[in-house]
């Protein structure tokens, strides 16, 4: 090509990069012969055996011709074997390592694919001897391949090294984690029947190792149909209660024992464990459905019935605290309002004479930050909002319940369910009395005024950890919404997330997304200020069906729009399901709930190895990096609605949760229109495109996404 035609086709390949278009850049760079910016492209889309064959090409095209290359050259054909590894080119990748000396990354590819015969051979050899190696895997070039039957022969001589490599090269993990075992590794073995899939004899080698927390980690791998799930659960008890560790993972993996109950009075003790690891993580309800089990088993156990009734006479202690601030309260407002101008009207608006009740602020037990419950097909939701007629979404992570939740009058308290099996409440509102001051007469009846500011009208929504008020916000006169939260203001790491909603919220003025204005605390619980929305939310109006295609669409590319401002402001939701997109009785989309929305340079908020979200929308890279993710898993999790939208299904459902999880990292889902045959092939190509598992081949930005949803709802029969 003519040196002014390459400048062009290089300048056009560059601006192509700059608009996203790889592949147009990359044939442009090809033919300008711009070998290093092709390598560059082909790598970054994960192509690296190709990749790796032009740098070889480029250093003589052969392994066998790197000898004697310069520095320069060198550093290209390692390259070469590094893509080579990469793009699954073993074979290639170490003939290269070998000719150019690198025999750890020779050993460690070798010792990946299971060859540990010849790993060995070269790892013993000279630095002279490897530079002329040939790469002969086991079973070819005349070597005899390692059988099953020799490498028992080498166990039943005693040879337990032998046996060890030989079971290794076979990949029989099982059988060489038990000659580990016998060579006194534990360490190794437990790796290796980790590798072998057998959790159960892993966490048994970890322990051995003393490494407590992988051996909780195969515990709670063990299934539910081994015989010996029960006393995987029992083991996995007592490691949680050495290392105080209790999350979403592990009552998922007790869920089974705790419905059974114990069955003898070794489990009964291990139960009242398990029960005082509860009570320290602040779970009250989980602790009582604990020591009731073991009532149950044993009336006559002293140390449960000792705690449900410390835990009664706690809760009492606490619920009278609570009254008396009420009351002082309402009493310093009334001497005030006698006092004033206005005496009758404000008396009337606070409400004064009646008995004190507690707030009805229910709270589920959960994991602050932990994953939400995969619910089983036609069972209810596992977040159901709290008004259909109002903003009642509340943050995904879970607070420990309040100590000041009132119990129900019809079950008595040791016979409660846990919210290990139990759904969260419906939400249906509840009506305070029509006249101010009349009824209840506690501080969150109609009329009450919270901060000076805002005067309570009345409950338009109750969930698991939050109520919602309609108020009036008396300096601005205007009508807004107010959630409070049954979670005390003691904790710390909550509040920061209250306060990184709200300071979000503030940044991201947008329609389409819902305006949270202030933060503040009344009668020792935590409030936001919120803008009074009427509608209901998406998973209402999906309702397990599929939609219309027009307002279907209509509804994503307004997400669309509000989610690219919020990923231009570098935030991520991370949290993106139809609960958090509430739809006005005008059509309005509003996305809402930034509770675990994270700030692309932020810090501070996300704990390593922390996993959050909801499983049927998360991304695989969310699954299995959490903290690291980019604004492409908001993109995937749109992905799974827009499939739900049209299909009436999610992309993937399972009973339990890590066989979803698995389904989102490692599926292929099924193509829409194998579900709807409506679906057009161009919107249909969209959802997948969205669903893909690498990150770098979805759609790369909502702008992106949206522009495309429009030309397909511009393309709608009667749109045109």
């Amino acid at each position: 090509m003519p040196a002014d035609e390459g400048k062009a086709a290089l300048a056009q390949a560059r601006a192509l990069e700059a608009k996203g278009d790889k592949e147009g850049a990359l044939k442009l760079y090809m033919r300008a012969g711009a070998g290093d910016d092709v390598v560059r492209l082909l790598i970054a889309a994960r192509r690296f055996a190709e990749a790796g064959k032009l740098l070889l090409t480029s250093v003589g095209g052969s392994a066998a011709k790197l000898a004697g290359l310069d520095t320069t050259k060198k550093k290209r054909a390692l390259q070469a074997g590094i893509c080579f590894a990469n793009g699954g080119e073993s074979r290639q990748a170490v003939e290269i390592f070998l000719a150019l000396g690198e025999k750890a990354r020779a050993v460690e590819l070798l010792e990946k694919e299971g060859d540990y015969a010849t790993a060995t051979r070269v790892e013993q050899a000279s630095p002279s001897d490897l530079a002329g190696m040939a790469y002969a895997p086991a079973g070819q070039s005349g070597q005899t391949a390692t059988t099953l039957a020799a490498a028992q022969k080498l166990e039943a001589q005693g040879k337990h090294e032998a046996a060890l490599a030989a079971y290794q090269q076979l990949k029989q993990l099982g059988h060489a984690g038990r000659m580990a075992h016998l060579l006194k590794r534990p360490a190794q073995a437990a790796e290796l029947f980790e590798q072998g899939g057998m959790p159960y004899e892993a966490a048994v080698c970890y322990r051995e190792a003393g490494d407590t927390g992988k051996c909780l980690d195969n515990l709670m791998r063990v299934p539910r149909d081994d015989k010996r799930y029960r006393g995987a659960c029992l083991h996995a008890i007592k490691l949680a209660t050495e290392l105080n560790l209790l999350d979403f993972q592990l009552e998922h993996f007790l869920g089974k024992l705790v419905a059974g109950g114990p069955t003898n009075e070794h489990e009964v003790e291990v139960f009242f464990t398990l029960g005082q690891l509860y009570e320290r993580h602040d779970f009250a309800e989980n602790a009582r459905e604990i020591y009731q089990k073991i009532l149950d088993r044993d009336p006559g156990h002293k140390g449960a019935d000792a705690r449900l009734e410390a835990m009664e006479t706690e809760a009492r202690n606490e619920g009278r605290v609570f009254e008396k601030i009420v009351k002082e309260e309402q009493s310093f407002r009334a001497g005030i309002e006698r006092s004033g101008p206005s005496r009758s009207r404000r008396a009337s608006a606070a409400g004064t004479g009646a008995d004190v009740a507690l707030p009805d602020l229910p709270a589920l037990p959960g994991t602050p930050g932990s994953l939400s419950a995969p619910a089983r097909p036609g069972s209810p939701a596992r977040e159901t909002p709290i008004s259909a007629n109002a903003v009642a979404h509340a943050p995904t992570h879970t607070p420990a319940p309040s100590p000041l939740a009132p119990r129900s009058a019809a079950t008595p308290p040791r016979a409660r369910k846990s919210s290990l099996s139990a759904a969260m409440p419906s939400g249906q509102p509840e009506s305070l009395p029509s006249q101010p001051g009349a009824g209840t007469g506690t501080s969150f009846d109609a009329g009450a005024m919270v901060s000076g500011r805002y005067r309570l009208e009345q409950k338009i929504g109750q969930g698991g950890m939050a109520a919602v008020y309609r108020a009036v916000d008396n300096e601005l006169d205007d009508v807004i919404a107010i959630k409070f939260f049954s979670h005390l203001v003691a904790d710390e790491a909550m509040l920061v997330r209250f306060k990184s909603e709200v300071s979000l919220s503030r940044q991201l003025n947008h329609p389409n997304i819902i305006r949270l204005y202030d933060i503040g605390t009344y009668v020792d619980y935590k409030y936001i200020t919120m803008e009074l929305l009427t509608g209901s939310d998406l998973n209402k109006t999906l309702d397990g069906k599929a939609i219309d295609f027009d307002k279907g669409l209509d509804y994503l590319i307004q997400a669309c729009g509000a989610l690219a401002l919020v990923h231009d402001r570098g935030v991520i939701h991370r949290d993106i399901k139809p609960d958090n997109f509430f739809i006005t009785t005008d059509g309005t989309l509003k996305v809402m709930d930034f509770g675990i929305a994270k700030r692309q340079s932020a810090k501070g908020l996300t704990v390593a190895g922390m996993i959050a979200g909801t499983p049927e929308y998360m991304s695989p890279e969310q699954i299995n990096d959490f903290g690291s993710v980019t604004h492409l898993t908001d993109l995937y999790a749109l992905g799974c609605i827009a499939y739900q939208m049209f299909t009436g299904t999610l992309p993937f459902v399972h009973q339990e949760l890590m066989p979803l999880l698995v389904m989102h990292v490692s599926q292929t889902p099924e193509p829409p229109r194998a579900r709807n045959p409506r679906i057009i092939l161009e919107l249909e190509q969209v959802i997948l495109k969205l669903l893909e598992k690498d990150p770098t081949k979805r759609i790369p930005s909502c702008r992106d996404l949206g522009q495309k949803l429009t030309e397909i709802r511009r393309r709608l029969p009667g749109n045109r």
